[in-house]
């Protein structure tokens, strides 16, 4: 979705921001074991965090994330 597209094109993978659903979530269930609990977790933890601090407008300076953003440190 949007926020998953948002955060890790700012987290530097670029491609993210132009994929199309099916890509990004194609990339995670590769990268994550297959357990839809998890998957679950993980989008809430993403769109909460998006929604809080990733924002189309961020707030860099209250991201537990911003040492391993290029985004944020280029702000």
């Amino acid at each position: 979705d949007a926020f998953t597209r948002r955060l890790f094109a700012r987290l530097g993978a670029s491609w993210m921001a132009r994929a199309g659903y099916a890509a990004v979530r194609a990339h995670f269930m590769a990268a994550l074991p297959v357990e839809v609990a998890l998957y679950n977790e993980a989008h809430a933890l993403i769109v909460r965090h998006s929604k809080d601090v990733c924002r189309a407008r961020p707030l860099c300076g209250a991201c537990l994330l911003l040492s391993r953003c290029p985004h944020g440190q280029d702000i």
